[in-house]
């Protein structure tokens, strides 16, 4: 590992956000659901080669993801859960329906790119899957546990036709996954040559382009409570930069 100058750094990082955003672009034109297509229910995500977020939002779902999944990882795999609970609650309820696919470049994993829709049914008591009542997860709806949607790139048509029989509107649902599915592996094929060029080698500096956003973080965050008391800073990103306390400045009683 070297130092990347700040101009490479800036390209790369911009690269990588640009393949973020045509990720959103990718489902929205693509999904039937209006919650998806309107509404825009939909967080994604590129991440490095231990499922750290590089670019893109709920930075977490990768790594909490992989230690609920017991199988190997291999190109061409496509990954999908709705259990909260097998992803450490990266995704809220059963009608998060979370993708992960790893990004492989010459035989090495080098990152991964994932995103989670929110799809409008998936069975359940009552439509839309999202009972007031409901005493356990088992009543919103199909709850699917961590398994290969594709496994080298083959589709388990089995799977997801059982799924796919558990919710009211099944044409949606399958529109709103393939457009999950299309917008990861657009991640995949930007991330590795618009953001990278053909020059990239095994991987990308992720570690650097952490780096340079940890201090705009810490300062979008500085606020002082009545009294100036100084707090510590959550640590809500696992890194150790952010495990220091923060001044917060501001005039709000709460």
């Amino acid at each position: 590992k070297g130092e990347v100058d700040p101009v490479t750094l800036d390209l790369i990082e911009n690269g990588l956000r640009n393949a973020r955003y045509e990720m959103d672009e990718v489902l929205f034109r693509t999904a039937l659901s209006p919650g998806i297509r309107e509404q825009h229910d939909e967080f994604p995500l590129i991440a490095d080669p231990d499922g750290k977020m590089v670019v893109g939002q709920f930075g977490l779902s990768i790594p909490d993801f992989l230690d609920g999944f017991d199988d190997t990882i291999e190109e061409g795999d496509v990954l999908l859960t709705s259990d909260p609970y097998a992803c450490g609650a990266a995704i809220s309820h059963a009608n998060d329906w979370l993708v992960v696919v790893p990004i492989f470049k010459e035989g090495r994993l080098v990152g991964g790119a994932a995103m989670f829709g929110h799809m409008s049914d998936v069975g359940g008591k009552t439509p839309c899957s999202m009972p007031t009542d409901a005493r356990t997860i088992y009543e919103e709806g199909v709850v699917i546990p961590p398994f290969k949607l594709y496994q080298r790139g083959v589709l388990n048509e089995d799977a997801l036709r059982i799924i796919l029989n558990q919710v009211r509107k099944p044409d949606w649902n399958r529109a709103d996954l393939n457009g999950i599915v299309a917008a990861c592996r657009t991640a995949l094929e930007l991330s590795l040559k618009q953001a990278l060029g053909e020059r990239a080698t095994v991987t990308y500096p992720a570690d650097a382009v952490c780096k340079a956003g940890d201090q705009p973080c810490l300062d979008d965050v500085r606020f002082r409570p009545l009294g100036g008391v100084t707090q510590p800073l959550i640590p809500w990103i696992n890194r150790p930069t952010y495990q220091q306390a923060v001044e917060v400045q501001g005039r709000s009683p709460r």
